[in-house]
């Protein structure tokens, strides 16, 4: 199976709480991890490392090949013009942003090379759990039906919040019964953005 978690802010500075955390993503199964703060791939014991960045400043928006670009949106008029980006990246969405993923949202990214990316740490916050699993489920279903790639991502800024892949497999199956597009969809949006990384 190919899992990834493509979102994470756990910072790897120090050799030892490195070591630690990819051993635990090596452990758990995972393929593939996106870390914000790196600046190349790399690959350790099979497990590809992928560096990210989250911008949240339209201006400053720009797909990159050197790292995987998410933008997490203000506004709906700021998503609606990242979901008209060519070149591979992500609209993020999180408990901040995630009324404004809705129908036309969804129809602007579908005319594009834009990706969904769902940050689901809020499911750890029992005060935001409920609301934001109801608008998640929404936004993801929309997505689907319409044939956006969706990446679930677990925001994980600690090691104590990433997510066992069965976990999020079972998220998934809760959202659709294609839950299986969801869990591997990351594979595509990887490939291209990066067609030569082997995964």
């Amino acid at each position: 199976m190919l899992y990834a978690d493509l979102l994470t802010y756990i910072p790897l500075k120090e050799k030892e709480a490195s070591d630690r955390v990819l051993s635990l993503y090596i452990m758990l199964g995972y393929r593939a991890i996106g870390i914000v703060g790196i600046d190349r791939v790399s690959n350790i014991g099979g497990l590809s490392i992928i560096p990210r960045v989250v911008v949240s400043d339209i201006d400053l928006f720009r797909p990159s090949r050197k790292v995987l670009v998410a933008f997490k949106p203000r506004s709906k008029e700021h998503a609606r013009r990242a979901g008209k980006a060519k070149g591979v990246s992500t609209i993020l969405f999180d408990r901040d942003n995630i009324d404004i993923c809705d129908d036309e949202q969804i129809e602007v990214m579908r005319r594009s090379s834009t990706s969904l990316e769902v940050v689901i740490s809020p499911l750890l916050d029992s005060n935001s759990m409920p609301r934001f699993l109801n608008r998640m489920e929404k936004c993801i279903k929309r997505a689907i039906r319409e044939g956006v790639d969706v990446i679930i991502a677990s925001g994980a800024r600690e090691v104590e919040e990433i997510w066992a892949p069965g976990s999020i497999r079972s998220l998934c199956g809760l959202i659709s019964i294609d839950h299986w597009n969801i869990i591997y969809s990351w594979v595509e949006v990887i490939r291209r953005w990066n067609p030569g990384l082997k995964l």
